[in-house]
């Protein structure tokens, strides 16, 4: 089955009783109410956890203009696919930039060009995990919910049950790739306090 807007919005309307939708726009309450959340909760999912279906890396363009103060230089936030959230910078050589700020649409920096690592806006649907549509499914409902049954309760219940959900999705997508090895050089940095 496509995963679509209309297919997540249609498994949040079911949890809810509610009817369901044929288009985003078909003119119906519950797709007007399905369009003015969708965007924004599927943001507020997105941000909450480094999701590796999520995650990008990109080589912002600098930008002509020096800021004002404080950094040397500015870099545009990627914005294809969009950005929600700047996870990392690094130098061209991957080592971490100590150094670095976003502040609306621009990333300050020191060096002359930087890498960075980012949460994005997923538009192609089908790339989500299962268990992260899952919590979506509950997420929409529950702030949905008094809007189509007038039931706080209702939404209280979907909340929940999103919560549980959403532990089981942060665990399972953080067990994907290698884990962390901690090396010798890791601990420099405290040693040198007892020097």
């Amino acid at each position: 089955m496509a995963v679509s807007q209309v297919s997540l919005s249609n498994q949040a309307l079911s949890e809810l009783k509610a009817e369901r939708i044929t288009s985003m726009t078909d003119g119906s309450e519950e797709s007007v109410v399905c369009t003015q959340y969708f965007q924004q909760a599927m943001d507020t999912l997105l941000e909450q956890h480094l999701w590796d279906f999520a995650m990008k890396r990109a080589e912002p363009a600098r930008l002509a203009t020096a800021p004002l103060y404080g950094f040397n230089y500015q870099f545009q936030v990627p914005t294809d696919p969009y950005c929600l959230r700047i996870l990392e910078a690094t130098d061209t050589n991957g080592t971490l930039l100590d150094k670095w700020k976003r502040e609306g649409s621009v990333i300050l920096a020191d060096e002359e060009a930087i890498y960075v690592r980012y949460i994005m806006r997923v538009t192609n649907l089908t790339h989500l995990s299962a268990l992260f549509k899952e919590a979506f499914k509950f997420y929409m409902a529950s702030i949905m919910a008094y809007d189509l049954t007038g039931s706080t309760s209702k939404g209280q219940d979907m909340f929940q049950k999103y919560r549980m959900v959403m532990r089981k999705a942060k665990v399972n997508d953080a067990k994907q790739g290698a884990p962390y090895k901690e090396t010798d050089s890791d601990y420099d940095w405290i040693e040198a306090r007892f020097l």
